[in-house]
């Protein structure tokens, strides 16, 4: 007897146009945004100082001066958060993209309010800044795109499985086997008749 298996469908849906030009708008939303933010670290903030010869300590005061290392200036901290946002890519959810992205604002942000309550105003303020603001913005929205994508999958029914029944055809079922006749039984005596 023949015996029949039916195949379990993929619970992972088949990727589409759609997704495909998805997950290339994420590389390229997360790569540009990955180097802006490296690149904010290298060029000018304030003073003609660059990132990576500005204190970290510009962050919390108002006082613009060189770093004692490299890894004590802002430029150091954007650098991390753009090589940060470009590991983001692994994950399918893009939570690292976006937590980097969101560090990057929030340099600016605290960049800015240091420079408004210092003697000098935003207009001293030079490319270093606004490019950590735009990379953070455009790390934020790859990751989102991400995100997006990873929803959509969780989301997409599984394709239920394949019917054995289905898969092998109408099958004769089998017979249960005919008892042999019972054998005729003996007639009962009969008693004779008699006269009265």
């Amino acid at each position: 007897m023949m015996s029949y298996q039916s195949v379990p469908a993929s619970s992972e849906p088949v990727p589409t146009a759609a997704d495909r030009n998805a997950f290339i708008a994420r590389i390229a939303v997360t790569v540009v945004g990955g180097i802006l933010l490296i690149v904010s670290g290298l060029v000018d903030w304030i003073k003609n100082l660059s990132g990576v010869n500005l204190t970290v300590k510009a962050l919390f005061q108002s006082t613009f001066r060189r770093p004692n290392s490299f890894v004590s200036s802002v430029g150091f901290v954007v650098i991390v958060l753009g090589l940060l946002a470009l590991l983001g890519l692994a994950p399918r959810s893009g939570w690292l993209t976006r937590a980097a992205g969101a560090l990057a604002v929030a340099v600016f942000v605290l960049f800015i309010i240091q420079v408004v309550s210092s003697d000098r105003g935003v207009s001293d303020m030079q490319a270093g800044p606004w490019l950590s603001l735009v990379g953070g913005i455009v790390t934020i929205v790859g990751g989102f795109v991400a995100s997006n994508r990873a929803r959509l999958l969780r989301r997409a029914p599984a394709a239920p499985p394949a019917s054995p029944t289905a898969a092998a055809g109408p099958r004769a079922s089998p017979t249960a086997p005919t008892a042999p006749p019972a054998p005729p039984s003996a007639p009962a005596p009969t008693e004779p008749y008699q006269e009265e």
